[in-house]
């Protein structure tokens, strides 16, 4: 998985079987894997759960992400709407769970 943010690549990696259920999951693992590098280390995430299911007219990739501190766990979720590839919804929903915290996690 690579992500650009501020102009610098983040790649992050996940490994597993093949099943379409670990498959989500290692996508939403990796999306975690290059947060934490952008991070340096500082943070640990850890992927609850992930899943694609419909909501009405619309399907929708759901992520629940834990934030790992010394302090504790956190628990935050996040969404997106499926619209042409499963994967990159899986991903938005990924940051979209961490997305509220990002920005505290990296203040100076």
């Amino acid at each position: 998985m690579k992500l650009s943010i501020d102009g610098e690549p983040y790649e992050g990696s996940a490994t597993g079987p093949a099943s379409e259920t670990s498959q989500r999951r290692l996508v939403a693992q990796a999306t975690l894997a290059a947060i934490e590098q952008y991070l340096q280390g500082a943070f640990t995430f850890a992927l609850e759960d992930v899943g694609v299911t419909r909501l009405g007219r619309e399907t929708v990739a759901v992520a629940c992400v834990a934030l790992v501190t010394g302090f504790g766990e956190q628990a935050y979720a996040g969404s997106a709407l499926v619209r042409q590839n499963e994967n990159d919804s899986i991903v938005r929903a990924t940051l979209d769970a961490i997305n509220r915290r990002l920005g505290f996690l990296t203040a100076s």
